[in-house]
C-alpha cells in the first residue's frame, strides 16, 4: 500500500515562486514609471508657477519688458529664484518658496536675463529664463513633451547635455508676451 503524504511538490513550489517574481517585476516597473512622472509633474508644476509670480512680479513693479538679472538684485548676476525671494521685499507676496522637487535637492533653480534675444534652435542664453541646473536628460525630454514640442534642442523648453541646464524661456522681450 502507498503512503500519502500531504504538502507541495517542487513543481508547485516553483511555480508560486515563479508568479511572485514576475507580480514583484512588474510592481517595480510600474513604481518607477510613477516615480519619474511624479517628478516631472512636479518640475512642470515649478515652471508656472514661477512664471506667473515672475509675471505677477514685473508686471505689479511696472516693467514692460523683463528687467536685467543683475538690475533686480545688486551684485547678483543670474540670482536663485531663493535669492530672489530672500532678497527683494516684495517677491515674496508672489512666491514664498523656491520649487522643490522630492528626491532632486541638487537641483538649482535661476532667474536668467542677459538679452531678450529670441533664442535660436540650439543656442542656451538667450530669452528671459528660468534655467534648471543639474536636470538630466530623459526628465527635461519629459518635461517638453509636457509644456512644449518634444524638442529638447529648440522652443520655450530647451535643454543642453553639455552642462545639463533646462532652459524654461518666459519671453522674448515684453512681460505680457
Amino acid at each position: 500500500m502507498r503512503k500519502t503524504t500531504s504538502g507541495f511538490t517542487i513543481v508547485e513550489l516553483l511555480i508560486v515562486v515563479v508568479i511572485i517574481a514576475i507580480l514583484a517585476a512588474i510592481t517595480i516597473v510600474a513604481y518607477n514609471g510613477i516615480q519619474q512622472r511624479a517628478k516631472v509633474s512636479a518640475l512642470v508644476s515649478g515652471l508656472k508657477a514661477s512664471d506667473k509670480a515672475l509675471r505677477l512680479y514685473a508686471t505689479d513693479q511696472g516693467f514692460n519688458t523683463w528687467p536685467r538679472d543683475n538690475a533686480i538684485i545688486s551684485g547678483y548676476t543670474n540670482p536663485t529664484l531663493q535669492t530672489f525671494i530672500a532678497q527683494t521685499t516684495t517677491f515674496k507676496n508672489y512666491m514664498q518658496t523656491a520649487p522643490n522637487v522630492a528626491n532632486s535637492p541638487t537641483l538649482s533653480w535661476f532667474y536668467d536675463n542677459d538679452d531678450d534675444i529670441k533664442p535660436a534652435c540650439g543656442s542656451r542664453y538667450n530669452g528671459t529664463n528660468i534655467i534648471i541646473i543639474g536636470l538630466d536628460q530623459s526628465t527635461a525630454e519629459a518635461v517638453d513633451a509636457t509644456l512644449d514640442d518634444g524638442d529638447i534642442a529648440c522652443g520655450k523648453v530647451r535643454y543642453t547635455t553639455v552642462d545639463s541646464y533646462l532652459f524654461y524661456t518666459l519671453s522674448y522681450s515684453s512681460v505680457m508676451e
